[in-house]
C-alpha cells in the first residue's frame, strides 16, 4: 500500500467515494484551473513543473483512482475536475499582483523615448495612454483598451519586436501575432485569452474589414463556447490590439479612425535594455492612481487631424479636392447635396462617377469641412470651383 493510499479513510470512516477520490487527489496532486486560457493543469507533489490536463492525463488518473481501491465513474472525476475543488487562477491578474510598489522612476517615457517618430509630443502622450489601459486591463475585467497602437515605417526597423516586447516573460504564451478573422470564433476567444493582440499587413485589409476590426477594438466582452466546452461562457475583453505597416497610408475611412493611434517611425532603438516588468510597475501605479487613460473630445480631434496622413484617399474625394475648394455661403459657386455633386461631376468634366458614391462623397465633404446648410427641405454644401 502506498503512502498516499495508507492516508485515505476507507468506507468505515464516514467518507463517500466521492469524497476518498477528493482526499486522494488533494494528497498526491496540485492543481489549478487557469480562467484566462480555460485550462486545467497539473503536477505531482514532487514534481517541480505543472503540465496541461489532457483527456489522455485524466483517462490515466481515472484508472490509478480505481485501481486504488476508489470505485469511481470517470464522469464523477471529470465533474468535479471542472468544479470548485480545483482552483482558479488568473495569470494576469496575478502578475500585477505581484509586482513591487513603484520607486517613481518614469520608465514609461524611458520606454518611449526609445522610439523615434515624426510627432515625439503626441507620441509621449499617446504611447502614456495606451499603456496605462494595457495594464487596466489586465487588471480589471470591468476596463477594455479602445485604442490600437500602430507604427508606420520601412522593413526592417525592428516594429514588430519592440511592439511584442511589450509583454513580460511571464506573461509571453498569452500573445498572438499575425492575422485576425473578426468573424472567426479563434479570434474571439483570443480577445480573452490574450493579452496583446500584434496586427500584420494592415495594408491589405479592406474597407469593411477595417470597420470589423473597430468593433473588436471596442467589445467589452465575447460570449462563446471554447473548443471542447460544454457552455458559452461570458468572458471579459482583455486583449490590447498593436499593429505596423510598411506603406504610410492604409486608413481606408475618412471619419472614425479615432482608434488607431498612428505614427510615422523613423528609428526604433527595439534592443534596448528598459524593464517591461518596470514600465508595468509604473503603468499599475498610474491606473489605480486614476490617471485618464482614456482620450477626451479635443484629444481624440487632435488624433483624427494627425490621422489624415495616414488616409488613403478614395476616388470620390480626390475629384473633390481636384475641382473644388470649401468656402462660405456667400463665396459659395453652387449649393448642392451629395447626389447633385456627383451629378455635376459627371455633366461637367465627363467623368463616370456612379451613383452608389454619395455616401463616401459625404464623408468627404465632412472630412474636409465642408460648410453644410439647410436649404428649403434639404442639406446642401457650399463649394466653390477651383479656376
Amino acid at each position: 500500500m502506498s503512502e498516499v493510499e495508507s492516508k485515505i479513510e476507507k468506507p468505515s470512516g464516514g467518507l463517500s467515494m466521492l469524497e476518498r477520490m477528493e482526499q486522494y487527489i488533494a494528497l498526491k496532486y496540485d492543481l489549478y484551473f487557469n480562467e484566462v486560457n480555460g485550462k486545467l493543469y497539473i503536477k505531482t507533489k514532487v514534481d517541480a513543473d505543472f503540465v496541461t490536463m489532457t483527456d489522455y492525463k485524466i483517462n490515466s488518473l481515472h484508472r490509478e483512482i480505481v485501481k486504488s481501491g476508489i470505485k469511481i465513474a470517470l464522469s464523477a472525476l471529470r465533474s468535479t475536475l471542472i468544479s470548485d475543488f480545483v482552483e482558479r487562477v488568473n495569470p494576469m491578474k496575478d502578475y500585477f499582483k505581484g509586482l513591487p510598489v513603484w520607486d517613481q522612476v518614469d520608465y514609461i517615457q524611458q520606454l518611449a523615448d526609445t522610439v523615434t517618430t515624426t510627432n515625439k509630443d503626441l507620441w509621449d502622450r499617446c504611447f502614456k495612454k495606451w499603456i496605462v489601459a494595457y495594464a487596466g486591463s489586465l487588471i480589471n475585467d470591468d476596463i477594455t483598451n479602445h485604442t490600437v497602437l500602430i507604427f508606420s515605417g520601412g522593413q526592417g526597423l525592428g516594429k514588430t519586436t519592440w511592439l511584442l516586447n511589450l509583454v513580460p516573460d511571464l506573461l509571453k504564451e498569452y500573445t498572438y501575432s499575425g492575422n485576425i478573422n473578426p468573424n472567426n470564433e479563434d479570434t474571439l476567444i483570443q480577445l480573452s485569452e490574450c493579452c496583446l493582440i500584434n496586427l500584420d499587413e494592415l495594408e491589405a485589409i479592406n474597407r469593411s474589414e477595417l470597420g470589423a476590426i473597430k468593433e473588436l477594438i471596442t467589445k467589452l466582452s465575447v460570449n462563446i463556447r471554447r473548443p471542447y466546452g460544454y457552455s458559452s461562457e461570458q468572458m471579459p475583453r482583455r486583449a490590447s490590439f498593436t499593429g505596423s505597416v510598411n506603406n504610410k497610408e492604409f486608413l481606408n475611412d475618412v471619419t472614425g479612425s479615432r482608434r488607431f493611434l498612428c505614427f510615422e517611425v523613423t528609428h526604433i532603438h527595439y534592443l534596448h535594455n528598459i524593464s517591461i516588468d518596470n514600465v508595468l510597475i509604473q503603468a499599475k501605479h498610474l491606473y489605480e492612481s486614476g490617471y485618464q487613460y482614456w482620450f477626451d473630445q479635443k484629444e481624440i480631434e487632435e488624433l483624427q487631424r494627425n490621422n489624415e496622413q495616414f488616409r488613403i484617399m478614395s476616388m470620390e474625394e480626390e475629384l473633390l479636392m481636384t475641382y473644388f475648394e470649401p468656402c462660405n455661403k456667400e463665396n459659395a459657386d453652387h449649393l448642392l447635396s451629395a447626389t447633385e455633386i456627383i451629378a455635376f461631376i459627371k455633366q461637367r468634366y465627363q467623368i463616370n462617377i456612379s451613383e452608389s458614391s454619395n455616401t463616401r462623397l459625404g464623408k468627404a465633404l465632412k472630412a474636409n469641412n465642408y460648410l453644410k446648410i439647410k436649404l428649403k427641405d434639404k442639406r446642401v454644401y457650399a463649394i466653390k470651383e477651383k479656376i
